[in-house]
């Protein structure tokens, strides 16, 4: 499931405006907690939670109220907004919460043994990474019966923006729609999840419209937190000011009273691993875990 993404762009955008990351935390947290929202109801108290695309441990606080007693793990494709993550503090310590393990990693290749951990919660990797590799590997590093949560973006993300192309009569020069990610669809989401031996997804989805002030705080999100940018056949030219103030106008020609609007469709799934993982060959793996 090809979405076109440059994952060394993104990961160069995203550390570029690392230091910023810490004012423009509100979307991705807010996507993050209604994420979590999906294991209300189900059934699994992990000893090890691993946080994939975790930024600056955004949901350390949520997670740790959810599962006191696991061991956290955050990992991010930009290592420099893992720097950012803070110690345990003192009263945490004397709690007994245990300091966060931290790693800069793929989503494609973790660098973990196999069922290594319970849960996995991807917070939004897939649409700058194979989502057909990312659900393999998190089946690998899986324990049997465990639990990966994912969220991500669909394609009907950042409509405003197409719509602003298309009346600023920007298509001859994006005509394949170069400016805009291609976000996964949740049906075929759920078709990548069975094939890599995942069972039972279960995919949903619902809209979330962002209103911002002005133009200028709209594409500051967009670059800190989304990456800017990443696509690989992005267009490498500058746009004229000329074709920009086109594109500016026609995006405040959809501001509604609340500001300028920007939607998200927010795409949740879940899915268990209860096959034990085989070879190419069909010969069972038996993992064999650290003491």
């Amino acid at each position: 499931m090809d979405t076109g993404a440059d994952a060394r762009r993104v990961r160069i955008n995203l550390e570029r405006h690392a230091a910023k990351y810490a004012t423009h935390r509100q979307l991705p947290l807010e996507f993050g907690r209604r994420l979590l929202e999906h294991l209300d109801g189900l059934r699994i108290q992990p000893a090890r939670v691993l946080c994939l695309g975790s930024g600056p441990a955004l949901l350390r606080e949520d997670l740790t109220r959810l599962f006191p007693a696991a061991q956290l793990l955050f990992s991010d494709a930009a290592p420099m907004l893992l720097t950012q993550i803070a110690p345990a503090s003192r009263l945490q310590r004397l709690l007994g919460a245990r300091a966060p393990l931290c790693f800069a990693g793929r989503p494609e290749a973790l660098p973990l043994p196999n069922a290594s951990v319970d849960l996995v919660v991807s917070l939004a990797t897939l649409p700058s990474s194979d989502a057909a590799r990312s659900f393999a590997e998190a089946r690998r590093v899986l324990s049997r019966d465990g639990l990966l949560l994912f969220s991500t973006l669909g394609p009907d993300t950042l409509r405003e923006w197409r719509r602003g192309l298309l009346a600023a009569d920007l298509q001859q020069r994006d005509p394949t729609g170069r400016s805009v990610p291609r976000f996964p669809d949740m049906h075929d989401l759920a078709d990548a999840a069975s094939a890599a031996g995942l069972s039972s997804p279960v995919v949903d989805m619902e809209y979330l419209t962002v209103h911002y002030p002005d133009i200028g705080t709209l594409l500051a999100d967009l670059r800190v937190v989304g990456g800017g940018n990443g696509l690989l056949a992005r267009p490498r030219g500058l746009m004229t000011p000329r074709a920009q103030d086109r594109l500016m106008t026609a995006l405040e020609a959809q501001r509604q009273p609340q500001g300028l609007p920007l939607t998200l469709e927010l795409i949740y799934g879940h899915a268990w691993n209860t096959s034990p993982l085989v070879t190419e060959g069909g010969r069972p793996v038996i993992p064999i875990r650290s003491a």
